[in-house]
């Protein structure tokens, strides 16, 4: 059995993007499901968690965050932000022997 240690997370949230911004939301009680707005809803539909908007030059590259479809930005912006929150510096962690875990 191999040990797996979780070393960082990256969280891009109804509540923002980033650890603080969502754990500020969930200690607080909010929800961060609101009326949906941004985009038209099947009948029946009326609530959503939307993601405020990601400053794309912060959280990915450019010149790939053109390229990519939405879910894709927001994920690669949650793996930066999780690689960020370990604290190491980039070329520390052997690569065969880092993952990354999305959900």
């Amino acid at each position: 059995m191999t040990a797996v240690a979780v070393t960082g997370i990256g969280v891009v949230s109804a509540f923002g993007h980033g650890v603080e911004p969502f754990w500020r939301g969930l200690t607080a009680g909010a929800c961060g499901l609101r009326p949906i707005r941004r985009f038209e809803v099947p009948a029946g539909v009326a609530l959503g968690g939307e993601v405020p908007p990601l400053e794309r030059r912060e959280l990915v590259l450019t010149a790939i965050g053109r390229r990519i479809d939405w879910l894709s930005l927001m994920a690669l912006a949650a793996c930066r932000l999780a690689l960020v929150d370990t604290g190491l510096a980039p070329g520390t962690l052997a690569p065969a022997r880092t993952g990354l875990g999305f959900g």
